[in-house]
């Protein structure tokens, strides 16, 4: 008998367990961590140009689901039966628009062009809701594939190709596919790193929180950029930097009461802040050649407070 893991939400079940054997506490051992597969595949997704339909192919060319691309910017996810079973709604489904974005795709599926060229018609009124109904469309088709294929190389191949406007607020960057879906998987109880985030992220130019999986990375979970700064990130640069700050070394400049939370780097355009909470960390980055002073007097009194 097939014990379901209650730490797990009910929409991360898999159709088949067999591929996911139990440890021995009970939960399910994937290949490896949803957020790992997750960037692995939106990294690929953002480099993507043109407006196409991509399909997801399994090892053993079996297509898992579909993606409509455009500009490496994804437009809608078409899910496989498999897709539909591995997930459940994140969020109730409005029948209206359920049902106008079924006719559009159609339309679009048959005019060879994008669903935001389509989309761009419907009144005003439902834009705010048909974009909120297909970021959580997409994100349950992404973590509904990301469960079935965890661990295994995934093909993209382009099937069509489309012509048509492009409307930029009906579709979603790999970046914000990614933070909806790790926030959606986030059931962790909030520590030190995480709190601080909360109270100070937007006071800095750039912050984030980075949690560590199973197989000892750690990966973004939350963001917070200023609004210049946002357009222009992606997901690709997010990673870099990552791989960049947790290879440098810090610098010597913090109370030593604080030194076993708190880290200070120095970069080209600012500074840099970390603070290691039981399991995450957070990073807080100030530009500006002279942003030491500052960037710790926002910071150490909530530090010392929240510590």
């Amino acid at each position: 008998m097939t014990v379901v893991p209650t730490e797990f939400p009910s929409y991360l079940m898999p159709v088949d367990l067999a591929r996911h054997e139990p440890e021995r506490d009970g939960r399910p051992l994937l290949p490896e961590p949803l957020p790992a597969f997750l960037m692995r595949l939106l990294s690929r997704v953002e480099g993507l140009r043109g407006a196409s339909r991509v399909a997801l192919l399994l090892p053993n060319g079996e297509e898992l689901a579909a993606l409509l691309i455009q500009c490496g910017k994804i437009c809608y996810v078409e899910r496989s039966p498999a897709g539909n079973e591995a997930t459940a709604l994140l969020a109730e489904e409005d029948p209206q628009v359920l049902a106008l974005i079924g006719r559009l795709t159609h339309a679009a599926q048959g005019r060879f062009t994008t669903l935001s060229s389509l989309l761009r018609d419907i009144p005003p009124i439902l834009v705010g809701r048909v974009r909120e109904f297909l970021l959580s469309h997409t994100v349950r088709g992404i973590l509904g594939l990301a469960w079935e294929a965890a661990g295994l190389t995934i093909e993209l191949r382009p099937t069509a190709r489309y012509s048509g406007s492009f409307d930029s607020q009906l579709s979603f960057s790999p970046l914000e596919v990614y933070l909806r879906a790790v926030k959606t998987l986030d059931i962790s109880i909030p520590d030190l790193a995480s709190s601080l985030f909360d109270q100070l992220a937007e006071e800095f130019d750039l912050a984030l929180v980075l949690d560590q999986e199973i197989d000892g990375a750690f990966y973004p979970v939350a963001l917070h950029t200023a609004q210049d700064l946002g357009p222009t990130l992606r997901l690709t640069g997010l990673k870099s930097q990552i791989a960049a700050l947790e290879d440098s070394e810090p610098l010597d400049r913090i109370d030593p009461s604080l030194s076993s939370l708190l880290a200070v780097y120095s970069c080209p355009d600012g500074t840099w802040l970390r603070v290691r909470g039981e399991r995450r960390r957070a990073w807080f980055h100030l530009e500006g050649a002279e942003s030491l002073p500052q960037a710790l007097r926002t910071f150490v009194p909530r530090l010392e407070a929240a510590a």
